[in-house]
């Protein structure tokens, strides 16, 4: 029978981990869930406060507006019946033609952005179904034309932004000082080279540290940091850009938001913010229907708004991402250290408590099948 190598996992050790990380990750989808539905609680009730006073309001007038009605015809339920099941007649939206080749192009790129304002849809079953197949290849194909655009309007701020970063060494050097002293302790300085994503060794960093020269204090000025950086040949520059991303980016989508606005209220003879509320719910592709281009003219204006509004939204979700990636790493690094630094303080433990605690061993062993000389011996 083999001896079983205590340095290598077993099945039983594989299963607990698979199942460690599964509790791990249903705890995470149950805190999620708790938060989605408390945030929907929240969010119904504060509409509700805001929007039920009006509703009832508004009820109330059409029904005040019905007995009036009624009371023009005299309560002659006949006239009245014939009238409800009519009304579509006096509604003037029913004839005006939705699927000219200018409001039909406008629907399928409310499909292919998956906006869907919902002014209008397919009658026909014929339609339905295509829509159903329109949607299945337009969207596809519209989400990675969306991500190459997203990667042209993020060069294009990329230049914006390498205009605005004047100093990125000095805008490093603040970003990394949390305690506003001026200068970088060791933990300060090993923390920024995980953000910058810089894979040192100890010993890089100790000579890297050394050959700074005389360091009062144990810590690093913005001089000695310039220094310590260039003998570890970490660029800054792209760390600078990175935290001054996410505002360009952030004030690039606000002003965009704003431009659009206006342009779309010209043409759709909107009020101002009717018109900004417009360009936010698409821009979100929520789409709520309320509010819909009719013209040409705000039609067009709408797409513009949307193809580029949607790029910089992807960038802004894409900068999320990578900056919530960024600290999941750090968490595991920190998490990492300090499970390392336990297993060996637990190590030095064990070896000097093995060194101060000895057990003294019997001057001679016994076999436990022979007794002792004196017991054998038998007396006359």
């Amino acid at each position: 029978m083999s001896a079983v190598d205590p340095n290598v996992p077993s099945e039983e050790d594989d299963s607990e981990k698979v199942d460690t990380s599964l509790k791990a990750k249903l705890r995470t989808v149950i805190k999620y869930f708790i938060i989605i539905v408390l945030l929907i609680i929240i969010g119904g009730g504060i509409f509700t406060l805001i929007e039920e006073p009006s509703s009832l309001h508004s009820i109330e007038e059409q029904k005040s507006e019905l007995k009036e009605v009624e009371m023009f015809f005299n309560h002659n339920e006949t006239v009245l019946l014939y009238l409800k099941k009519h009304y579509g007649v006096f509604d003037d939206s029913n004839y005006q033609n939705n699927w000219m080749l200018e409001s039909s192009c406008f629907f399928a790129f409310t499909i292919a952005t998956t906006i869907g304002y919902g002014s209008f849809a397919p009658a026909t079953d014929g339609g339905k179904v295509f829509a159903i197949i329109y949607a299945c290849f337009s969207i596809p194909i519209t989400g990675a034309c969306l991500v190459v655009l997203a990667d042209i309007v993020l060069d294009f701020l990329k230049k914006i932004i390498a205009k605005f970063t004047l100093n990125a060494m000095r805008d490093s050097f603040n970003a990394f000082d949390k305690d506003n002293s001026k200068s970088l302790d060791k933990d300060e300085v090993k923390q920024a080279i995980q953000l910058l994503n810089a894979s040192k060794s100890d010993s890089e960093f100790d000579d890297a540290w050394k050959a700074v020269g005389s360091i009062s204090n144990d810590e690093l000025n913005f001089q000695q940091f310039k220094v310590f950086c260039k003998n570890l040949h970490i660029d800054l520059n792209g760390f600078a850009q990175e935290q001054k991303k996410v505002r360009v980016t952030v004030l690039a989508i606000f002003l965009w938001i704003l431009g659009g606005a206006g342009f779309v209220s010209l043409a759709e003879n909107w009020t101002y913010g009717e018109g900004f509320y417009f360009t936010f719910i698409t821009l979100t592709t929520v789409g709520l229907g309320d509010y819909a281009p009719s013209t040409l003219s705000g039609s067009v204006i709408t797409v513009i708004v949307s193809v580029i509004g949607l790029g910089l939204l992807a960038i802004l979700l894409g900068i999320i991402g990578e900056i919530m990636e960024k600290e999941s790493e750090i968490m595991k690094r920190k998490a990492i250290e300090i499970k390392n630094r336990a297993s060996s303080s637990g190590r030095s433990f064990s070896s000097s408590g093995s060194s101060h605690l000895s057990i003294k061993k019997p001057r001679s062993t016994l076999n436990p099948l022979q007794f002792p000389e004196q017991y054998t011996k038998t007396t006359v």
